[in-house]
């Protein structure tokens, strides 16, 4: 039998299920773990590696970004991403419809002076700003190459009435093509005047 120690009281106890790791001995001291920012910290940072640069992320990932796991006052346990965790830890509450972006653009760094607060459209701009927005046939979803747009807008204007048979040709709706025409999508591929 292994014998832990409760994080919050330091009282020793058995792990009675050696599938999974207890932190705390009892529902009490994990109900009151919320309330010790220090230890949260602790055990934060102790998933953190500082280079001289970015505070990176070694836990567990989703999506890019790190992970953290932390219990409620109801002693259920909350993901939450671990760069808006360090904005929490060290700068303070997220207003609700705010996200935690990254200025070094790197999704594991969770050094609060490399983050800032910001809309989910400053998040957009942000991106798109810094090139990290798919588009085009770099896109996962992409049916058509930059070569197939040029083409489109070259010949769809003068089929009118066309387009239908014009968009079987690319396995695409004649919806596609007319947003391609009149430039909705693929913008990037507009010709500058």
């Amino acid at each position: 039998m292994v014998w832990l120690s409760c994080i919050v009281c330091k009282h020793q106890f058995p792990n009675t299920h050696p599938q999974r790791l207890r932190r705390c001995c009892s529902r009490k001291c994990r109900a009151s773990w919320h309330q010790l920012p220090q230890q949260i910290r602790k055990r934060f940072l102790s998933f953190v590696k500082k280079t001289s640069t970015c505070w990176l992320w070694q836990g567990g990932t989703s999506q890019k970004y790190g992970m953290f796991f932390r219990t409620l006052p109801n002693g259920r346990e909350q993901s939450i991403k671990a760069h808006r965790m360090a904005w929490i830890l060290f700068r303070g509450k997220i207003h609700a419809r705010l996200m935690v972006l990254h200025r070094c653009d790197i999704p594991i760094c969770v050094r609060p002076a490399h983050l800032f607060l910001g809309t989910a459209k400053q998040n957009m701009l942000d991106a798109s700003k810094k090139g990290r927005l798919m588009r085009g046939q770099s896109h996962h979803k992409a049916k058509l190459t930059e070569s197939d747009i040029i083409f489109i807008r070259q010949h769809a204007r003068h089929l009118r009435g066309e387009l239908a048979r014009f968009a079987q040709q690319f396995h695409v709706t004649p919806q596609t093509i007319g947003f391609i025409v009149r430039g909705k999508t693929w913008r990037h591929l507009l010709p500058t005047s």
